[in-house]
């Protein structure tokens, strides 16, 4: 498939001692921030940017040939105002990537950016996206993410019980004119509750546009509940 040297590495599977750092799940069996990027990462069909010069990229590591997908990416300042933006159709041959185009330099960007990827196909559907946050200053220092405005989200979520597993469908919605940054979600046992663990989310830390509407699910062993009932909330801690 490459024609570049790759591979994955994972540093710190698991955490010998209660920490925040580094590992893919967390001493009381979560899976962090970590888990979720890797997970996206490795996805079958990827959109990526190469931080090193910009390139926007897909990676089929699907065995058949992925035809009228659209690329769409937009630059984004704090604010949540589109600074620069470009579609491009195109099509990726099966197990193969494909270099699309580069960003451009762009002027008046705030101290942070966020550039955000996504790849449809002919139906508009999304197949993957993907979202980064820059310094413009080149220093590395993004600092003023502590000013971003906490969003809180529209949360509502169905539960269904199979066999011994809890299963939990949560849309959420970005109700604000900002960007809501880095969200977490979490199930506790009864409104102000333990948190449930481990909960297993097909997304999590995720961040969301204004308006944009996200759809994920959740799944835990019911016996985690000690007889509560499950509430989904926000983790106001990130």
């Amino acid at each position: 498939m490459w024609d570049i040297t790759t591979g994955v590495m994972i540093w710190k599977l698991n955490a010998t001692w209660p920490q925040v750092l580094w590992q893919i799940y967390d001493w009381f069996l979560n899976p962090n921030a970590g888990y979720y990027f890797a997970k996206k990462a490795m996805e079958p069909l990827h959109i990526q940017l190469n931080e090193n010069n910009f390139t926007v990229s897909v990676i089929n590591r699907i065995h058949r040939q992925q035809s009228e997908l659209t690329a769409i990416v937009k630059v984004l300042n704090a604010d949540a105002t589109v600074k620069w933006s470009k579609e491009e159709k195109l099509s990726v041959s099966e197990d193969s990537y494909q270099e699309l185009f580069r960003l451009p330099e762009i002027k008046d960007l705030s101290p942070v950016y966020f550039v955000r990827l996504e790849l449809r196909d002919k139906n508009g559907t999304l197949l993957s996206d993907n979202f980064y946050w820059f310094s413009s200053s080149g220093k590395d220092d993004f600092s003023q993410i502590k000013n971003l405005k906490k969003v809180g989200l529209v949360i509502k979520d169905e539960v269904h019980n199979e066999g011994g597993q809890v299963i939990v469908k949560v849309t959420v919605t970005n109700p604000s004119d900002g960007i809501a940054f880095f969200n977490r979600l979490m199930i506790t046992k009864g409104s102000g509750g333990d948190e449930v663990l481990p909960t297993f989310w097909s997304d999590n830390f995720f961040s969301l546009l204004p308006g944009e509407v996200k759809t994920v699910t959740a799944s835990f062993a019911s016996s985690e509940l000690a007889g509560k009932e499950p509430v989904v909330v926000q983790d106001k801690d990130f």
